[in-house]
């Protein structure tokens, strides 16, 4: 049994008035819906737990218009005696309107048991509907309203009643449509001022006539048939039908027939005849068949996957390619809630998008990356884009349109691998939601967009604060476009670069829609902001990298084709001119104009496959690569996928596909492996690093070739993320790591020799050469070293400059110490010369000899110190 409150809940929004009554007290009013307060017009309060039969005396009363004398306390008390429903009615009953007046209603009650968990009766149901317009219109029908025919009035009817009589009968007489009323011998008792016109379908001298047989306007050989439509329709069924007509001066024309029962308490009395004339709602049908398959055709074959939703998140359409983008069948998303099949994270986050884009009717998200788990554990990124066309009266929904990014992401991943091995796992992007007031200059943001600033969420941000965050170089651009939208130029679209709290360089996407007063002014904005640094850093690094790899990373729209096997036409869209530069685009050629341009190693392939393909029954897709020609002669490398429309019998119809040119691709696939083919396979060690510095020129590395792991002797794991200085040490030149961090913070390239340690500690001479890597906007993005072990050169440097220093010193001892004993010698032996006397030489010969001695100890030294040097 549902309880009474979750009872009360479903039926307050209930279309047709509701109350809940107590049969235990005096059937005394538990609650009542909008639509019975809006019917009588009189506030809840005065209702509640009083006795239905106090608040209104005239129903209790016996309606004296009704068969067998009941009431609705009698209905009420049958419900409570038996526990069963009962329905009751017509009555009719007066109703005072807010201005006083009594307005006449014909209504029928709907009283329903509700037991509790043991079977005993808890409360009544009652639901009164208003079935006025069907009891007029069977009053109407009984009086036989026709051409020139008037309606008696009734006794006792109010001027409300005779209006709406009269109303009644100008529209039946005009109304679109004939009608003709018979008994159930098909005598004609009424018929309106249509009814020659589209029953009879030509000028007859035969008019309508009450009393007359309809069988008598109809002609051979449609009376026969329409005499069993009429038998059909006397055993209470419906009978439709349609008949073409050339007429004279009119041209094709086409009408529709419907035959129903006319019931008296149930017993069938009569039939009603209505024609009318269909040929604009044909033609207008057959343009709209064809403009829908085209439609179809195009838009359920494209690449992309369509969606629509309910307000309340139900799928009630998906395209074709839904299947293939999230590999979920259709039947398992129709009818489904659409945030039920993500994880409770990731549907969290979809619903807060999906209640915030509900407030803004004609409003859109775009860019919207989520990942779809698969049963095997792995993730399916799609990308989606949501518009609110919940007020659009042809559509009604949340349009979501989407595709798998999940090759795109790859590849991404795969670039950054092969150009840097800067990112070695990829980060779900979270998404903040941001309110400004303009006039009181207040600043809201959601706990996302905290954590994407990296400020904690007790941090009172205001619009100053937030600009001191946004990198100097584009904060000027930001002011101006955010002036620019407070002016209503735009809404606000932008990409920017903040600061983090911790340091870190992030780039944010912003959205956001306005709000104006009266008066056109912007009153207040409101809108996301989301961290799509990898995105960003991944399109600024293919850019930087075009001329090493010449990899497009814009997306081309598909060359979309339609195929009509039957007649061998194939309409090429517009992609045939934007893709391979093919005048012929937007128009129809034959498939021989299609083999022209397939390149002949693979035309015999294509067109094998293409058949074999097409006898599978089974078989609703098609998908190939082969070389196309292009308009100026070169051939391009493409994919193309199809899909298979068959007749009943499986007979293939139609192939509706999309080619897409992969050619810069592939060759740049090959180019990205030779390229990661020299980088891993050099003898020196290259090191990639963030381009942010912490200090004295440190930053942190994001990736090592396999040389450096062998040069140094560290593991992958000791590496990445960590800083420079992980390689430096004592005797690494303090001089040399001022001149590397000058030239960083100039942005420029830098060589240094100096010792650098392996990870056991050894040191070694290291020749270091820095240089720093740009994006087209001259941001360093990143630095490169390579660096190249050149202990053994120093080390041979150090040995002939101690060469040197020996043979200085040896040069020093022969300029000087070899001079004094000489010098002294050379005195002493002019001496003697000058006076040969004897007493003169004896004593001079000492003198002489031991300077002789010292001249010998000297040149024993030098001989010593020479030996030492070689």
């Amino acid at each position: 049994m549902i309880p009474l409150e979750n009872f009360k809940k479903i039926l307050k929004n209930h279309p047709v008035a509701t109350l809940i009554l107590n049969p235990h007290r005096d059937y005394c009013i538990i609650d009542a819906n909008d639509a019975f307060i809006k019917a009588i017009h009189k506030p809840l309060p005065d209702l509640l737990d009083k006795p239905l039969f106090q608040v209104f005396p005239d129903l209790e009363v016996e309606n004296d218009r009704s068969a067998d004398n009941r009431s609705i306390k009698t209905a009420l008390d049958k419900v409570k005696e038996t526990k069963t429903d009962y329905i009751f009615g017509p009555i009719r009953y007066e109703i005072q309107t807010p201005k006083r007046t009594r307005q006449a209603k014909y209504l029928e009650t709907h009283s329903s048991a509700v037991l509790d968990s043991k079977g005993e009766l808890e409360y009544i149901v009652h639901a009164i509907i208003d079935i006025t317009s069907q009891v007029l219109n069977k009053n109407e029908l009984e009086q036989g309203l026709g051409e020139n025919q008037q309606v008696a009035e009734p006794e006792n009817r109010t001027k409300v009643e005779i209006e709406l009589e009269s109303n009644l009968q100008t529209i039946f007489n005009n109304s679109v449509e004939g009608f003709v009323l018979t008994d159930t011998n098909l005598k004609i008792k009424a018929f309106n001022n249509k009814a020659s016109e589209y029953i009879l379908l030509k000028d007859s001298p035969l008019k309508f006539e009450k009393g007359n047989s309809l069988l008598d306007h109809i002609e051979d050989p449609w009376k026969e048939y329409f005499k069993k439509q009429v038998d059909h329709v006397l055993k209470d069924n419906v009978a439709q039908y349609q008949k073409p007509l050339f007429m004279e001066g009119k041209g094709f024309r086409c009408f529709s027939f419907s035959i129903y029962p006319i019931k008296e308490d149930g017993v069938i009395t009569g039939v009603c005849v209505s024609g009318r004339d269909i040929t604009q709602q044909k033609l207008a049908e057959e343009r709209l068949e064809k403009s829908e398959k085209k439609f179809r055709g195009l838009i359920e074959n494209s690449s992309d996957g369509i969606m629509l939703m309910g307000e309340d998140n139900i799928v009630n359409y998906v395209s074709p390619q839904v299947d293939k983008i999230m590999g979920l069948n259709w039947e398992i998303l129709l009818d489904s809630v659409f945030v039920s099949h993500f994880d409770s994270k990731n549907a969290n986050h979809l619903n807060q998008l999906l209640d915030r884009l509900k407030q803004k009717p004609g409003s859109q998200l775009k860019n919207v990356l989520i990942p779809l788990v698969q049963e095997n554990g792995t993730a399916r990124w799609l990308e989606f884009t949501f518009s609110n066309k919940l007020n659009n009266e042809a559509l009604a929904a949340i349009v979501v349109n989407f595709r798998d990014v999940t090759i795109r992401k790859q590849s991404e991943l795969e670039l950054f691998k092969l150009n840097s091995r800067l990112i070695s796992a990829q980060k779900i992007a979270s998404l903040g939601y941001w309110e400004y007031d303009v006039l009181k200059e207040e600043l809201y943001w959601s706990d996302e967009h905290y954590a994407i600033w990296g400020w904690p969420k007790a941090f009172s941000v205001s619009f100053d604060n937030f600009l001191d965050s946004v990198y100097p170089e584009d904060r000027e651009r930001l002011v101006k476009y955010h002036k620019e939208t407070l002016a209503g130029k735009h809404q606000v679209d932008i990409v920017y670069r903040i600061i983090r709290a911790d340091g870190r360089l992030r780039y944010v996407h912003a959205l956001a829609n306005s709000t104006q007063n009266g008066l056109g002014e912007v009153v207040s904005l409101e809108g996301t902001v989301q961290d799509i640094t990898e995105r960003a850093e991944s399109e600024q690094r293919l850019i930087e990298s075009n001329e090493r790899f010449k990899l497009a990373t814009r997306a081309t729209s598909d060359a979309i084709w339609d195929y009509d096997l039957l007649h061998d036409r194939i309409f090429l869209g517009e992609g045939f001119a934007t893709l391979f530069g093919h005048e012929e685009a937007g128009t129809e050629v034959s498939s021989a104009w299609i083999t022209a341009h397939i390149h002949h190693d693979d035309l015999e392939e294509v067109w094998t496959g293409i058949g074999t393909t097409l006898a599978d029954l089974e078989a609703d897709h098609w998908h190939d690569e082969y070389l196309f020609r292009k308009a100026g002669g070169e051939y391009a490398i493409i994919i193309n996928d199809a899909v298979i429309l068959r007749d009943a019998s499986g007979k293939p119809v139609r192939m509706i596909g999309a080619m897409k040119d992969v050619t810069a691709l592939k060759i740049e696939e090959h180019r990205l492996r030779l390229f990661e083919s020299v980088i891993t396979n050099t003898t020196d060690a290259v090191l990639i690093t963030s381009p942010e510095v912490v200090v004295d020129g440190d930053l942190s590395i994001i990736y090592a070739n396999p040389a450096f792991y062998k040069m140094t002797g560290f593991a992958k794991e000791e590496i990445l993320g960590k800083r420079t200085s992980i390689i430096t040490g004592p005797d690494t030149d303090p001089s040399k790591l001022e001149k590397l961090g000058a030239a960083i913070a100039e942005g420029e390239s830098c060589s240094v020799e100096t010792v650098f340690y392996k990870r056991n500690g050894e040191s070694y001479w290291g020749s270091l050469g820095m240089a720093p890597v740009r994006d087209e906007t001259g941001v360093v993005k990143n630095y490169i070293a390579i660096c190249r072990d050149i202990t053994s050169s120093v080390n041979y440097i150090k040995e002939i400059e101690e060469q040197n220093k020996k043979l200085m010193d040896i040069a020093w001892v022969q300029s000087h110490l070899v001079r004094a004993p000489l010098s002294r010698i050379l005195g002493l032996v002019n001496l003697i010369t000058m006076d040969p006397k004897r007493e003169t030489i004896d004593e001079l010969l000492p003198l002489l000899f031991q300077s002789a001695l010292d001249l010998d100890e000297v040149i024993k030294e030098i001989v010593r110190k020479t030996q030492n040097l070689t």
